[in-house]
């Protein structure tokens, strides 16, 4: 996660040090890795050894978790009979000290500390370390390492947003000192450790550390689970390139062990966070694609920054948030983003794309996250997607789409308790409601009688910013009966 400005002041909550599983670490042993999220400590079976085989060294994987405060970063540590290796180091002074206790706790070595990106919630903490395991090698790529360097000093300006933290924070900047190269292979504690840089995914670099043995990727920032992906203040774009070929460079059953929150299968958190950014990305065109939306000089107005704050705020709502709210983490996305969106509004949009993104624009009232559901924009901006519990408790996955052909909107529906598809053609009204049927499409059902029963639906939105959901049935004779309605509020951001 970013190095943020003006943090959230909350109730602070102690570290939570959680013991991960046993796994088998010898060459040739076919290691067994939980999820470490879910085993909370609990150790599965052991491979079955031959009797003649030599004992199977044993290797614990561990992770510390840094207060909301600290932005709920994780350091995670390997311990074996050789001794620690620690990967990243948490920020806030009081973090650390818990995270050395619990290292010490082991009483073993601890034989190097590896940072895998310059955040100051990841590296903040060296000096805590330092402090308690005096020569313990650092280790960085040349990258990363100057990346922490400006990070810190940047930060530690008359004002700057490290002061903040007071004596929290150690102004005492500790430089990794020993540096490796991408690509370069290590054998520390018995265990092997492979470094390997991706650039400025979300940070000024971000590298990954593979352990074969465990199955195991440590993601730093360059993933995350659970929670929304930070693009980062560089490139916005660059995580499109960068995860497929992290995911390519570690094929296979790999668990991915990121910077904060759970771990998840590697391929698993790759599709989620690609799928993300390209929501984020799409956002930004839908709204400025919109000329009235832009200013001479090509950036968006102001208007079209707010209404892509929101809406981006709307996609973090339902993900945790380092503990900066949703409307905070948007934010921190929208400069490099709408930076990408404007150097990319030189090239030329197809006449088509840019009919379907104007047709689509009007119904941005109906995105967001609800008590009975979510509405997102989805890829590139041409369309919305919806799940969505009506009152009578049917849940439903909806597709809003233009027809620029034809001039006409298009509703996929599906049920998710019977299956059934449902397609509706329609139009926007004068007062900016959408109107579709199914009669048109034929796509009808059969009551008890036989008799076909066509379906009506109108989406209206509201001064007041909500919407309402309006469902009619009618027999193909243009009379409109039983009508139920339901009014769609958005939850509440903070």
């Amino acid at each position: 996660m970013p190095s943020f400005s003006s943090p959230k002041s909350t109730a602070w909550r102690r570290v939570a040090v959680v013991a991960a599983t046993t796994v088998a670490a010898a060459a040739g042993a076919v290691p067994v890795l939980a999820d470490v999220a879910s085993a909370q400590g609990a150790v599965p079976p052991a491979a079955s050894v031959a009797p003649a085989a030599p004992p199977v060294p044993r290797v614990t994987l561990h992770r510390a978790v840094a207060t909301e405060r600290g932005f709920d970063a994780n350091a995670w540590w390997i311990q074996s009979p050789d001794g620690l290796i620690l990967i990243d180091a948490l920020m806030l002074r009081s973090d650390a000290r818990a995270l050395v206790a619990a290292l010490k706790s082991t009483g073993k070595p601890l034989r190097a500390v590896f940072i895998t990106h310059a955040h100051a919630d990841h590296f903040g903490g060296l000096s805590t370390i330092r402090a308690a395991y005096p020569g313990v090698p650092i280790v960085a790529t040349r990258a990363t390492a100057q990346g922490m360097r400006e990070v810190h000093d940047q930060g530690m300006v008359p004002n700057g947003w490290l002061r903040a933290f007071g004596s929290e924070y150690d102004s005492a900047f500790v430089a990794p000192d020993r540096i490796v190269s991408s690509g370069d292979t290590l054998r520390l504690a018995g265990v092997t450790l492979i470094v390997r840089d991706y650039g400025p995914v979300e940070s000024h670099n971000n590298s990954v550390i593979q352990v074969p043995e465990l199955k195991a990727l440590f993601t730093g920032d360059a993933t995350v689970h659970g929670a929304s992906f930070y693009v980062g203040p560089i490139d916005a774009k660059r995580a499109l390139t960068a995860l497929p070929q992290i995911l390519a460079d570690h094929p296979g059953e790999v668990t991915a062990y990121a910077g904060h929150y759970g771990p998840r299968p590697l391929d698993r958190s790759v599709a989620d966070n690609l799928d993300q950014v390209r929501r984020l990305h799409a956002i930004t065109a839908l709204v400025g694609s919109d000329p009235g939306n832009r200013t001479a000089n090509g950036d968006l107005t102001l208007a079209a920054k707010r209404q892509v704050l929101l809406l981006v705020a709307l996609e973090a709502a339902g993900r945790a948030d380092y503990g900066v709210g949703a409307v905070g983490f948007a934010r921190y996305q929208l400069p490099a983003t709408i930076a990408a969106f404007v150097a990319d509004s030189a090239r030329r949009t197809s006449p088509m794309t840019k009919a379907v993104r104007d047709a689509m624009r009007p119904l941005l009232f109906m995105a967001g996250h609800y008590d009975n559901g979510d509405i997102t924009v989805g890829l590139g901006g041409l369309y919305l997607d919806a799940t969505v519990e009506s009152k009578s408790g049917h849940r439903y996955q909806l597709m809003f789409s233009y027809d620029h052909a034809q001039q006409r909107y298009r509703v996929v529906s599906r049920d998710q308790i019977s299956g059934l598809l449902d397609v509706f053609v329609g139009a926007r009204e004068a007062d900016g409601s959408l109107l579709v049927s199914n009669l048109e499409p034929g796509t009808h059902y059969l009551d008890a009688s036989g008799a076909k029963v066509f379906n009506r639906m109108r989406f209206s939105p509201k001064e007041d910013g909500t919407w309402v959901w309006r469902v009619e049935s009618g027999r193909g004779d243009g009379v409109w009966t039983d009508p139920f309605e339901q009014t769609m509020r958005r939850r509440a951001l903070r």
